[in-house]
C-alpha cells in the first residue's frame, strides 16, 4: 500500500495472485480481489478464502484478461 501511495499507483480493481495464505491475507488487506494458485503437490487449503482459485498462474491470467 505504501508503494501504491508513493508512486501514485491506482490499485482499485486490482488482483493479488498467490499460492500461500499470507498472499491472500495481504490482498484482502489491500482491498484487492484475490486469486489462490493451488499447487497439485501441495493440497493444503488456506483458512482464508480467496475470491477465485486456479491450478496455475496462466489460468489466473487468462481469467483476468477474459473479464476485461
Amino acid at each position: 500500500l505504501k508503494a501504491a501511495k508513493d508512486f501514485k499507483i491506482d490499485i482499485a480493481g486490482g488482483y493479488m495472485i498467490g499460492d500461500k495464505e499470507i498472499d491472500i491475507i495481504c490482498g484482502k488487506k489491500a482491498l484487492l480481489k484475490t486469486i489462490l494458485i493451488v499447487k497439485k503437490a501441495n493440497n493444503v487449503i488456506p483458512s482464508v478464502k480467496a475470491e477465485h482459485t486456479f491450478n496455475d498462474l496462466l489460468s489466473s491470467v487468462n481469467f483476468i484478461l477474459s473479464i476485461g
